[in-house]
Order: C-alpha cells, then structure tokens, then sequence
C-alpha cells in the first residue's frame, strides 16, 4: 500500500532546537486517499456513495476520485455560500460527482448537522442504492491505514520521530498516529472553539492537546513553503513551530 501511496518527507526546519519534518500527503485528497478507496471496495453493491461535507473538507476530493476509478457515483451535500468555496467549485464539474448545495442562510442550526439530515434522508429513500459514508470516514480501516504510514515512515526516518504535531478533527488522525508508534509523543491542534478539549481527551499519556486561536473558517495567513491547508494544517503547523519541544519533531500535513 506504500507503493500505491508513496511517502514525501521535507527537512523543513533545522535548527538548535532540532529538526521538523514535514510529511507531505500530497495526494488528491491528502491523507484520506490512503483509505477512501476500501469504503468503496467493501461496498462494491452500491451504486454511489454519499457524503455530507464541509465546503472546506478534503475528504470530498478522495472520494469523487475514488468513485472515479471505481466507476461509481459520489454524491456530495455542501451548504450553499453566496461565493462557493474553491473545492465545491473544483468538484462541481467532476465526471464522477453529482453536487448538491442546499440553502440554510435564513435557518438556524448547524450548516453540517442539516446537510446530514439531508444526506441520511437521501440515502433512506434510494432503496439500497447509496452508502452513506461517515463524517470524516471514522472507519476501524481507516486508523489502520494510518498507523501503516505511521509505521513506514519511522522506517524511512531509521527511528520514531519523538514527537508527531497534527491538526484535531474527528481524532482518527492521532488514534491512528499512536496506534502505529510506541513511545512517540503526539500533539494535536484543536481548531475552532466548536471543539472541546475533554471531547478527544485520551487515556494515553503520550497525547497533548492545544487549542488554536483561530475559528475554523478562519483561514491562517502563516506563512509556509509547501501546499497546506489554510482552515487546518496551517493553523496547526504555526504551532508546531511555537510548541515543539522535541529535537525530531513530524508534522502531518493531511491536506493541501
């Protein structure tokens, strides 16, 4: 599988308080390429697959190239913006994606919380025909997949990093990073104040969590010299730099 999705590492700091490498998943999709292709392979009965999603979401780019070459169909529900988002725009057209933006402006509620009412009742009335695939593709697999790459790049390293920097979303990210590491330590950038620290604390002593000081809408105007998402990595990648207190520091660039 580390063939298939090959692994790019940076020097990108070098300095008295040690190194900072970059592992950079640049993927179509990031780090969700690695494991969005099994949600289709395990569910080849189905038509298309379906996915609530954040404009600003990555995993929408894994899965319509997924469903690409699978030849399957990737149904996609967004919250409509009066200027879309650059990756709603990017997909709109894709051969494989069937976009579906829905008007909330003058509702209250969550935008995400109504786009997946939506997508579950879509998927109830399509008589088997789509999978509904869970928020950020939380699946068994999936942290599997990244303790794999985990793994296959402490072996290009000669060592485990001593400390792994990343951002915080659903938290599959740092599962799958402690499960393939044993003494790594592992600190993870909340962002946006919808996260709560007590919501992803963890029984391993080996995890740190900060909070940035950005909204999740917010983008990071850090500056940084490699593909980086601005309402995710940027944020966490300014931290890293900040916060480190290792000398072989990994940061995880999931995504563009």
């Amino acid at each position: 599988m580390c063939d298939r999705f090959p692994v790019t590492l940076d020097i990108h700091t070098r300095d008295e308080r040690g190194h900072v490498y970059v592992l950079r998943d640049d993927l179509i999709g990031g780090t969700k390429a690695i494991y969005t292709w099994r949600i289709i392979a395990e569910n080849l009965t189905a038509d298309e697959f379906v996915y609530a999603t954040t404009p600003e979401g990555g995993l929408q780019i894994a899965l319509a190239d997924a469903c690409l070459r699978y030849g399957k169909r990737c149904v996609l529900f967004v919250a409509k913006r009066a200027k879309r988002h650059p990756f709603t725009e990017e997909l709109v057209n894709h051969p494989a994606v069937d976009m579906i933006e829905l008007d909330y402006s003058k509702q209250g509620g969550t935008f995400l919380s109504r786009v997946q009412a939506a997508a579950e009742e879509y998927c109830a009335q399509s008589n088997g025909r789509s999978f509904n695939v869970s928020f950020g593709a939380d699946y068994a697999f999936a942290v599997d997949a990244i303790a794999e790459r985990m793994q296959h790049v402490s072996r290009i390293l000669g060592r485990e990093p001593e400390e792994v920097f990343c951002s915080v979303g659903s938290g599959m990210l740092i599962r799958g990073i402690i499960k393939g590491t044993q003494h790594t330590r592992v600190t993870g950038v909340l962002i946006g104040k919808e996260h709560g620290l007590s919501e992803f604390q963890t029984a391993d002593e080996r995890v740190r969590l900060l909070r940035h000081h950005l909204k999740y809408q917010q983008a990071s105007r850090f500056e940084v010299s490699f593909p980086c998402n601005v309402n995710y990595e940027r944020k966490a990648f300014e931290y890293c730099l900040r916060e480190r207190v290792s000398a072989r520091v990994l940061f995880w660039n999931v995504f563009r």
